[in-house]
């Protein structure tokens, strides 16, 4: 079989291509409404470790990290996106670090009342009708722009998230008195949310050809937010539990990719698109395996991707990237 051009690998990758098999639907289905808020609750969780006059002085280096983080990701999908549309689009990543930096700025300046008052406002949009403006400038600079261009990842859709994973944080390092009782309530309270949603919200779907189609979906209405604040509530306090109580989870693996976490984020979109899906098109020619979209392979990819970044940390480059010291957000 003759293959004329390498981009023909990397754009057979593409979620509208290929379809997921089961394995990674059943994934998709159970972890995609809340993960990605999840990552975002826990680094605003750690944010909250210094007291208010701690957390000034490292407010400018936090600042500067994720400044540093919003203008990589931004040149990044020009590396990663198939046209300018989808490069100049709005990432989770990058929503992420303009809610991080608005946390910051909040308790920096205003204390914890400052992200009480952020919390509130990020509730606002649930009764204003800001939505038909901001859909209406989508479209406009859809059709005068470029098609593919979407402000998917709306920072009103992850900032409730990131204000719940401050506060979170700041029960715990600063309210220890409350230690004996509150991961209790705040479970019970998270499984009472997942509830409402499962009794009265829309079931969530996954489109097998395009996994990205609804990834926000539950973002977009109020009971699909109850379950995403409620998987938070929930995962975070039952972790806090078996802290507590001594339990610690080692498994050496995750651990690694939990301190390195910035860093192998920040690289497995260019390793997938641009090596490993490449790399497995050509493979599948040698052996006669068509290139898929299923678990094993995907797999495959994390773990490579967790050993490419294990290899920079340790390298040279590692040192002249300072990721030798890399930490999670």
């Amino acid at each position: 079989m003759k293959i004329d051009q390498l981009d023909e690998a990397t754009q057979l990758i593409f979620p509208h291509k290929l379809a997921i098999d089961d394995g990674l639907h059943f994934l998709h289905f159970n972890f995609t409404p809340w993960v990605s808020q999840i990552y975002l609750a826990l680094a605003a969780f750690n944010l909250a470790s210094r007291e208010e006059n701690g957390f000034k002085k490292v407010f400018k280096s936090k600042i500067k990290v994720f400044g540093i983080l919003l203008i990589f990701f931004f040149i990044e999908n020009f590396i990663v996106a198939p046209n300018l549309g989808e490069a100049l689009s709005f990432y989770p990543i990058m929503a992420w670090m303009i809610i991080l930096t608005l946390i910051s700025c909040a308790y920096n300046y205003f204390g914890l009342k400052g992200v009480l008052v952020l919390s509130a406002l990020s509730l606002v949009h649930w009764v204003i009708p800001e939505n038909s403006i901001i859909n209406g400038a989508e479209e406009l600079l859809q059709d005068y722009f470029h098609e593919d261009f979407e402000y998917d990842a709306r920072v009103k859709y992850f900032l409730t998230s990131g204000c719940l994973g401050f506060l979170l944080g700041y029960i715990h390092y600063h309210k220890v008195e409350w230690a004996g009782r509150k991961d209790l309530i705040l479970f019970c309270t998270g499984l009472v949310f997942l509830l409402v949603n499962y009794f009265w919200g829309l079931p969530f779907k996954i489109n097998r050809l395009d996994i990205f189609e609804t990834e926000h979906a539950y973002a977009k209405t109020i009971l699909g937010s109850l379950h995403i604040w409620g998987a938070q509530l929930s995962v975070i306090s039952a972790f806090l539990f078996m802290e507590r109580k001594g339990w610690v989870l080692k498994l050496p693996l995750l651990n690694w990719v939990g301190v390195h976490s910035i860093l192998v984020f920040s690289i497995h979109r260019v390793v997938f698109i641009h090596i490993l899906a490449p790399l497995r098109f050509y493979v599948g020619i040698f052996f006669g395996q068509p290139l898929s979209n299923n678990i094993y392979d995907t797999f495959g990819y994390v773990l490579l991707t967790i050993l490419i970044a294990w290899l920079i940390r340790a390298s040279k480059i590692g040192q002249v990237l300072g990721v030798n010291a890399d930490k999670s957000v």
